[in-house]
């Protein structure tokens, strides 16, 4: 399974704690370094989800959605 596809997942759920965790364990990262990184892919997945209908995030919106329906 892919980070992206981990850190997808995690965005969807809201799950703060669990990406926090993952970015961690999965790089080279210090635990704030993994803190601010999550809160960006928090706030950029948000950001993408809110505008889906906008022309500039539908395409986005759709890889997405496919990433994380692939099959592990």
């Amino acid at each position: 399974m892919s980070y992206m596809k981990n850190i997808s997942l995690y965005c969807e759920d809201d799950d703060m704690e669990g990406l926090v965790e993952f970015l961690h364990n999965h790089g080279d990262n210090s635990m704030r370094s993994s803190i601010n990184m999550a809160a960006g892919f928090m706030i950029a997945h948000n950001e993408m989800r809110n505008k889906r209908d906008d022309d500039a995030y539908k395409v986005l919106n759709n890889i997405h959605d496919k990433l994380q329906e692939e099959e592990e």
